[in-house]
């Protein structure tokens, strides 16, 4: 008993813990900074690997905001979507190069509202050298940009 009351007492003297930090806001323009590195395997295969560069780098599992355009296939909702720097004007006009997109995993599926949006989550930088994905935002949401 002793040892509980004991407890109790460091805890309720125990700093309170630090309020949730707000997204920092990651901006297009550092993440198409990041170079694609051509490499071909063993195999003959082309890959792209990427090459970040410090700021990206030091976005690395942090909790960003990052504002763009989604695209997917799937008209309800979704629980995996991609996020493009630009508007896509057609299908035969797609932004290019890995650096210019992410794929964003959502923590809760949802329908994908048309037009800009920004996407909150935990940036992550993939560091594979055969993916062609060089960004991912895990555990997101979005909320509509205003116009």
């Amino acid at each position: 008993m002793f040892r509980a009351m004991m407890a109790l007492a460091a805890a309720l003297q125990a700093p309170a813990a630090p309020p949730h930090a707000a997204p920092l806001h990651a901006d297009w323009r550092v993440l198409e900074e990041t170079r694609p590195q051509p490499w071909q395997s063993a195999d003959g295969v082309n890959h792209l690997a990427p090459l970040f560069t410090p700021d990206a780098l030091a976005l690395d599992g942090k909790e960003v905001e990052l504002t763009g355009f989604a695209s997917s296939e799937e008209d309800g909702p979704i629980s995996s979507f991609t996020l493009y720097a630009n508007h896509e004007d057609c299908e035969l006009h797609l932004p290019t190069g890995p650096q210019v997109y992410a794929v964003v995993d959502l923590a809760r599926p949802a329908k994908l509202p048309h037009g800009a949006i920004t996407v909150h989550g935990r940036l992550v930088l993939v560091h594979e050298r055969t993916g062609g994905v060089f960004y991912r935002i895990a555990d997101g949401a979005f909320s509509v940009t205003p116009a």
